[in-house]
C-alpha cells in the first residue's frame, strides 16, 4: 500500500513538472527581470479569455499545469516598462522557455504612475501628464526643484530671499498646486506654498506634471495640478555606490553620496549629502567674496543657505508583492544678517531661520489576484520651522538673543497619510475601475496659531472607472466624497475622455477643483507693531470649474520620432482664498467671489538619432476683476516661450544641452493708497542655461559643466508691493529673479558591482 500511494505521488508530480512551463525573462545583459508582464491566451479563438502573471525577483514566472493541458501551443506577450515588447502567436508548451527584452530607445523612463491604475505610458494616459525624466535632470544639472521647473511650459517661478521659491501653474499660485514625493503630500506651506528649493533631487528618478485639477485623487490643494516626484528604488544589482561633487562660481558648494545593496529579494538603499551657499550679492566676484563684519556689505541680498538631507530605504519583494519603507531627513539654516544700527552703527539684528522635516513611509503594492492590484501608503511627516533673532556686538562679534518674544517663533506641523486603492486591471475587459481610500491628519502647534494648537483632519473615498465603448476610445468618470473636520466637504466630480485616431491623441476633461482653508488661514494670529494678522475659521473651501483640452500628432519615421501639440484650459474659481485688509489695520484671510484664468500653449519635439529639439509657447490670461474701472480686457495676458536643443556625440560619450525659457511681462491691478485702481507689472525676462556633460572610464564617471543664467539676469522692474509679490520680504522697484551669470563643474562617480 505505501509503495503504491509512493509511486501515484512521484508519477503526480513528474506529469506536474513536466506539463508546467517555467519563463524566463532577461534583460540585454541576462539578468533576471522582476516584475515583468506576461500575458498569455489559447489560440482556438479570439474570445479567448486572456489571462497575466507577473515574474518573480529573479525573472521568472509559471504557467500553470491547467493552461497548458489544454493549449499545448499558446500567444503569448511579454513587456517591461521602458523595453521593446515581445509578441509570439505559436509559442509551444515546453518545461522552460526563455525571453530576452531589448531598451526602447523611445519609451525609455517614459511611464507614469500618477494617478494611474497601473504603472504605463503617458501617452497611454487619459490625463495630460509631461515627464521630467532623469536624462534631463541631469542634463540641466537641476540641484532641487526650482531649476527643473524652470523650463516648464505653463509654469511661473517667483522667488523670494527668505520665503524661497514658489511656482504657479494655469496661472494659479502655489497653494493650488499639490507636491507628492512618491505620492505622499508634502507639508509644511510659507505663505500658501512649498519652498521649491527645499526639494533637492539627488534621490530623485523622474518628476511626474499633471495639468489640470487632481482633487478626485489627491483632495485639497491640487486645483491647479500635481507635481509627483517618484523616487530612485536602489540597485538592480549586487551593489552600487556613487558621490558626486557640485561647485557654481556664485559660492554653491555641494556634496552628496549613495550606497545600495541587493540580495535576493531584499534592496537596501542610503543617500546623503551637504549643500552650501555663502550668500550673494549684486557686484559679487566669483569664489572671491570678502564678506567685512561691521560695514553694510553683510547685508546679502540672496541669503546664506546650509543644507542637511538623508536618505534611507528598505525594499522587499514577495513573489508580485513590493514592499518598501522609506525615511527623508532635511535640516536647513538660513542666515540673514542685518544692516548696522544707527546712531553709532556698532550692533545689528541678524535672524536665523531653521526648518526640518522628517518623512516616514511605508509602501506596498502588488496583485492581489489575477486581474486586481492592490497600492497602499502609509505616511507620517514631521515640518518645523524656527526663527530666532540675535543682536549682534559687531565689535566684539557677541550674540545675545533678542528680549523681544515677537522677534522668536517656532510653528510645528505633524501629518498622517493613509491612502490606499484596488483597481480592476484585465486588458480583455471594457471596462477597469478603481476604489480608494485617503486619510490625511494634520495638526499645527505655535505660538502664532489660536490657541497654541489647532488640528484639522480629512477622511475621503474616491472611485473612477476606466470604459472604453470602442477602440481606442476611454472615457474616465471619478467622484470623492469627503468629511472634514474643520469645514463641509463636497461632492467632486471628474470625467475625462480620450480618443486615439490613428498618430492622433485626443483628450478632454472638466473637473471640480477644490481647496480647503488651511490650518493657518482658519487660526493664525501676528500681532506686533509691524503686523496685525488674524485668521478667519468661518472660510469657505475654493471650488473651481476646469474645463482642458489637447490634441497631440506621434509619428515615428525612420529613426525620426516628431510630436506636435496643441492645448487649453479655463478655470472659473469660487471663494478664492485671499489675504486682505478688513478693518483699520486689521488684515484677514477673506473668500472673494470670482477668479478666472485661461490659457493656450503648443509646442513641437523632434528626436533624430542622438538630435533633440524642442519649441513651444503659451498664452495665459488671469481675471481683471477691475477691467470695467480701468477701460481693459477681462483678463491680464501674459507669454511664455521654450525652447531646448541637445546633441549626443555618442560615440565619445559627449553630451552637450541648450535651455532657454522666456518668461512675458505680467500685468495686474490693485487698489492703491488713494482707493483708485492701479496698475501693476513684472517686466518680462529671458532665462538660458548651457551644459555639457562627458562620460570617461567606462561610463563610471561623469563630468559636467556649463553657464547658467547665459543672460546675467539679476531683477527685473516690478511695480509689485512687497505684500502683494509673493512674500513680504520682496521690495518694490525691483523684484529678485537671479544671481546673474555662474559658471558650475559637476563631478560624478559611479561603482557597480559586476557580481
Amino acid at each position: 500500500m505505501i509503495t503504491r500511494l509512493f509511486f501515484f505521488v512521484f508519477t503526480f508530480i513528474l506529469l506536474t513538472a513536466e506539463a508546467q512551463t517555467t519563463i524566463e525573462v532577461l534583460d540585454n545583459e541576462k539578468k533576471g527581470m522582476p516584475s515583468a508582464h506576461i500575458i498569455y491566451s489559447g489560440l482556438s479563438t479570439t474570445k479567448e479569455k486572456m489571462n497575466m502573471v507577473l515574474t518573480d525577483n529573479k525573472g521568472i514566472a509559471i504557467i500553470p499545469l491547467d493552461f497548458t493541458k489544454e493549449n499545448p501551443v499558446f500567444i503569448i506577450s511579454i513587456s517591461y516598462l521602458g523595453f521593446k515588447s515581445i509578441v509570439k502567436d505559436t509559442v509551444k508548451a515546453d518545461s522552460k522557455l526563455r525571453f530576452v527584452l531589448q531598451e526602447d530607445e523611445y519609451s525609455l523612463d517614459e511611464f507614469v504612475v500618477t494617478a494611474q491604475y497601473a504603472p504605463s505610458s503617458p501617452d497611454k494616459s487619459v490625463y495630460k501628464i509631461s515627464i521630467i525624466n532623469s536624462e534631463k535632470i541631469e542634463a540641466m544639472a537641476a540641484v532641487n526643484l526650482t531649476d527643473a521647473l524652470s523650463n516648464q511650459l505653463n509654469m511661473r517661478i517667483s522667488q523670494d530671499n527668505i520665503l524661497g521659491s514658489q511656482v504657479s501653474m494655469q496661472g494659479l499660485g502655489g497653494e493650488n498646486v499639490k507636491i507628492l514625493i512618491d505620492g505622499v503630500p508634502m507639508i509644511g506651506r510659507t505663505d500658501g506654498n512649498i519652498d521649491l528649493n527645499q526639494i533637492n533631487l539627488d534621490n530623485i528618478e523622474r518628476i511626474e506634471v499633471v495639468e489640470g485639477p487632481m482633487s478626485v485623487n489627491y483632495g485639497t490643494n491640487a486645483l491647479a495640478g500635481a507635481i509627483n516626484l517618484i523616487t530612485k528604488k536602489g540597485s538592480t544589482q549586487k551593489w552600487d555606490a556613487g558621490i558626486q561633487a557640485y561647485t557654481e562660481s556664485i559660492g554653491k558648494y555641494n556634496l552628496t553620496g549613495s550606497l545600495n545593496y541587493r540580495k535576493g529579494p531584499n534592496n537596501i538603499g542610503l543617500s546623503g549629502g551637504r549643500n552650501y551657499f555663502d550668500g550673494w550679492n549684486p557686484g559679487d566676484k566669483p569664489y572671491s567674496n570678502d564678506d567685512p563684519i561691521a560695514d553694510s556689505t553683510r547685508f546679502q541680498q540672496w541669503k546664506p543657505k546650509l543644507q542637511y538631507l538623508a536618505n534611507f530605504q528598505y525594499g522587499y519583494q514577495l513573489r508580485s508583492w513590493n514592499f518598501r519603507l522609506k525615511s527623508d531627513y532635511f535640516n536647513e539654516k538660513i542666515t540673514s544678517k542685518g544692516l548696522p544700527r544707527p546712531p553709532y552703527h556698532i550692533s545689528a539684528f541678524d535672524d536665523y531661520f531653521y526648518t526640518f522635516r522628517f518623512d516616514n513611509s511605508i509602501f506596498a503594492n502588488g496583485s492581489i489576484s489575477e486581474n486586481f492590484k492592490g497600492n497602499f501608503i502609509a505616511a507620517y511627516n514631521q515640518y518645523e520651522r524656527i526663527k530666532n533673532t540675535y543682536v549682534t556686538d559687531l565689535t566684539t562679534i557677541n550674540q545675545t538673543l533678542s528680549e523681544n518674544p515677537d522677534n522668536q517663533d517656532t510653528s510645528k506641523f505633524d501629518q498622517w497619510t493613509f491612502r490606499g486603492s484596488v483597481s480592476n486591471v484585465n486588458p480583455n475587459t471594457k471596462i477597469n475601475y478603481e476604489v480608494g481610500y485617503d486619510i490625511n491628519l494634520e495638526e499645527g502647534v505655535g505660538k502664532r496659531i489660536l490657541d497654541g494648537k489647532q488640528s484639522q483632519n480629512d477622511f475621503a473615498l474616491y472611485a473612477s472607472a476606466e470604459y472604453k465603448p470602442w477602440i481606442n476610445t476611454v472615457i474616465r468618470p471619478g467622484l470623492r466624497i469627503a468629511y472634514n473636520t474643520s469645514y463641509q466637504g463636497p461632492l467632486i466630480p471628474s470625467i475625462n475622455i480620450k480618443q486615439d485616431i490613428r498618430k492622433f491623441s485626443l483628450r478632454g476633461s472638466y473637473a471640480l477643483g477644490f481647496r480647503a482653508p488651511s490650518i493657518k488661514e482658519q487660526y493664525f494670529e501676528f500681532v506686533d507693531s509691524n503686523h496685525n494678522i488674524v485668521g478667519n475659521p468661518n472660510l469657505k473651501p475654493e471650488n473651481s470649474n476646469n474645463f482642458n483640452v489637447s490634441a497631440k500628432y506621434t509619428s515615428i519615421f525612420k529613426n525620426t520620432l516628431f510630436k506636435a501639440e496643441l492645448s487649453g484650459f479655463y478655470n472659473s474659481i469660487e471663494n478664492l482664498i485671499t489675504l486682505a485688509n478688513t478693518s483699520g489695520t486689521v488684515y484677514s484671510y477673506v473668500n472673494i467671489d470670482r477668479f478666472k484664468t485661461t490659457g493656450i500653449s503648443g509646442g513641437i519635439q523632434m528626436d533624430l538619432h542622438h538630435f533633440k529639439i524642442s519649441l513651444g509657447a503659451s498664452y495665459i490670461g488671469r481675471y481683471n476683476e477691475f477691467s470695467d474701472q480701468v477701460a481693459q480686457s477681462v483678463y491680464n495676458w501674459t507669454t511664455e516661450g521654450q525652447f531646448n536643443l541637445s546633441y549626443e556625440f555618442k560615440s565619445i560619450g559627449l553630451t552637450t544641452a541648450l535651455f532657454i525659457k522666456y518668461q512675458g511681462a505680467l500685468p495686474s491691478y490693485a487698489i492703491g493708497a488713494d482707493d483708485q485702481v492701479e496698475e501693476l507689472f513684472v517686466d518680462a525676462y529671458t532665462w538660458s542655461d548651457f551644459t555639457i556633460a562627458k562620460n570617461l572610464w567606462k561610463n563610471q564617471i561623469n563630468l559636467s559643466t556649463g553657464i547658467k543664467n547665459l543672460f546675467n539676469i539679476e531683477s527685473v522692474n516690478s511695480s509689485v508691493s512687497s505684500s502683494s509679490s509673493g512674500g513680504v520680504h520682496t521690495g518694490g522697484g525691483s523684484l529678485p529673479v537671479g544671481m546673474g551669470r555662474s559658471f558650475f563643474i559637476s563631478l560624478k562617480y559611479n561603482f557597480i558591482s559586476k557580481n
